[in-house]
């Protein structure tokens, strides 16, 4: 429970922002709804999330953590370091491509 805490603490502080919620979301190619299914929260939840007058912040340890897992499932991180806040995608085995071979 103590590593679940910490891991939800660390990623609180890297995903900081209603910003880069939405754009971990755009570089994975989901809409809200793909989001809100894959991370079990609903499209409400998610649209508060990516809304600047509430964020990530303002939701619970638990929503935090789901949105977590389905954003690293999808190959999306979020890193702050320096005084610079990234949002980073891993085309990752079974994402779906462009198409482009």
């Amino acid at each position: 429970m103590l590593r679940q805490a910490s891991r939800i603490k660390d990623y609180a502080q890297d995903m900081k922002t209603a910003g880069m919620v939405k754009a971990g979301r755009e570089l994975a190619g989901w809409s809200q709804a793909d989001l809100a299914q894959r991370s079990g929260l609903s499209v409400p939840t998610i649209q508060r999330m990516e809304n600047p007058t509430f964020g990530p912040l303002r939701s619970s340890g638990l929503n935090l953590e789901k949105l977590r897992a389905a954003f690293a499932a999808g190959g999306v991180t979020f890193t702050s370091a320096d005084g610079r806040d990234c949002v980073c995608f891993a085309n990752i085995a079974g994402k779906a491509d462009d198409g482009a071979d």
